[in-house]
């Protein structure tokens, strides 16, 4: 019997953003305008309620100076045997 890998999985990580966006020093308002978003879709994001789609993903590393991987986190994955 041989194993094989489970692939991992990726989510946007709200946490993630927040937390480069501080390390950068912009408030939620200043960020948005620099992606192109309102405050409030900003914090949407933020908060986990709306998930950005990959344009705007690329917009938000682009102004962090990230890659877009670093916005995302791994989902763990639950084996049911």
């Amino acid at each position: 019997m041989s194993a094989t890998a489970t692939p991992v999985q990726y989510r946007f990580s709200p946490a993630n953003v927040r937390r480069l966006r501080k390390q950068q020093e912009l408030d939620v308002t200043h960020f948005a305008v620099q992606i192109g978003r309102s405050a409030f879709q900003m914090s949407a994001y933020e908060v986990g309620k709306v998930v950005p789609p990959a344009d705007i993903v690329a917009r938000m590393a682009t102004v962090l100076g990230c890659h877009p991987g670093d916005l995302f986190s791994p989902v763990e994955q639950v084996n049911v045997a």
